[in-house]
């Protein structure tokens, strides 16, 4: 959790940075920053999934795997004909949009599940 607080604010400062050198900086503070997100949900999932951690593990990773091929190129477009910051704005709404989704999903899997009459 804290490193996804400590990313947010660096990415922000980076895509808004008044000068290319500080929003290079910027940039590799956040990804230095994010290095440790993937691990550990790899081990969330695991641990949530005992009977099944490598099921989720292998998951993940082919998730992550597709995320890293489509991605690039997707930004790539996006920044030429937008332009970065504006396409950096809707990577941010893309990850709001995934973290309201999450909040949700975790809401149903911890509701109380309706008992017999």
């Amino acid at each position: 959790m804290k490193a996804w607080l400590t990313r947010n604010p660096i990415f922000i400062l980076a895509v808004l940075a008044p000068t290319l050198e500080w929003s290079i900086v910027l940039f590799g503070l956040a990804g230095v920053a994010s290095g440790p997100i993937f691990p550990l949900i790899v081990a969330i999932g695991g641990e949530r999934f005992p009977d099944r951690s490598a099921s989720v593990g292998g998951y993940m990773a082919a998730a992550a795997v597709v995320g890293g091929i489509s991605y690039p190129p997707v930004m790539g477009l996006l920044s030429v004909t937008i332009g970065l910051p504006a396409a950096m704005i809707g990577s941010g709404g893309l990850a709001l949009i995934a973290g309201v989704t999450l909040l949700f999903a975790r809401r149903d899997a911890a509701a109380p599940a309706p008992g017999p009459a």
